[in-house]
């Protein structure tokens, strides 16, 4: 080494420890040992590592950042599902109220029963329906019973018996020319729910649609008028209980 003046030399000799001392330094604030950078007289200020309050500071604000996301992912997940599951209720539902409004509309005035007028309702409908007229009488189809049911392996029990989450579930049943040997049986759709939307077995018109404890299908004549109405059930992404009830009314033909 050259011989420099002793405050030159100080000053290279401190240079050129800099870097250690600076890494040293930075895994001590790392640690949290709360060195700072005037005991590194040569560290540069913007040369610092994190202290730990800071490293806490930032995965405090980091958690807060996701847990934001996620809740604006979920909610929009929720919703997605909501909106999937009232799309199928509301489908379903339809396709029925208006599969027993057709056979209703074809049928004859006095070949459609049981006529219960409100505030009482029927789960079901017997017609035939109308296939003209032959040797100058009017000829008529089979027997048509559209019916509610309660679903296999459920019973009027309150409780959930084949564990799917749904309780006194019901189903609706197309059955022609019912009690004979050539009854046909068709499920029409599952997952109607025991009551109409609303109601409940209590004597009373608890929805205010003028019906008293009417069922998850209910079917109710003024006049010349029948009203079928349906209360189709499912659940939502956290397994509450979501409604759909369709409704049409019709007038037979003939």
């Amino acid at each position: 080494m050259h011989n420099l003046p002793q405050s030159v030399a100080e000053r290279q000799s401190r240079s050129e420890a800099g870097p250690q001392a600076r890494r040293v330094m930075a895994e001590f604030q790392t640690a949290g040992f709360g060195l700072s950078p005037a005991a590194f007289p040569d560290f540069p200020q913007h040369e610092r590592g994190f202290t730990l309050i800071e490293l806490m500071i930032s995965m405090v604000v980091l958690s807060g950042v996701l847990f934001g996301v996620y809740s604006v992912f979920a909610s929009g997940t929720e919703t997605y599902v909501l909106g999937v599951v009232k799309s199928d209720l509301e489908r379903k539902a339809t396709r029925v109220v208006e599969q027993i409004a057709n056979s209703l509309s074809v049928s004859g005035r006095d070949s459609a029963f049981p006529r219960i007028a409100p505030p009482l309702s029927a789960a079901g409908v017997i017609l035939q329906k109308s296939e003209g007229f032959a040797d100058g009488a009017m000829k008529w189809g089979p027997v048509v019973l559209l019916v509610a049911d309660y679903d296999i392996d459920e019973t009027d029990d309150g409780k959930d018996n084949d564990g799917d989450g749904f309780i006194d579930e019901m189903i609706i049943v197309r059955r022609e020319n019912p009690g004979e040997d050539n009854e046909t049986l068709t499920v029409l759709t599952r997952g109607v729910s025991e009551y109409l939307e609303g109601e409940r077995a209590n004597g009373v018109d608890d929805n205010g649609n003028g019906l008293v404890d009417e069922r998850g299908l209910s079917i109710s004549v003024i006049g010349d008028v029948w009203t079928i109405r349906l209360t189709l059930v499912g659940k939502d992404a956290r397994g509450r209980m979501i409604y759909y009830t369709a409704e049409s009314s019709v007038t037979p033909r003939n």
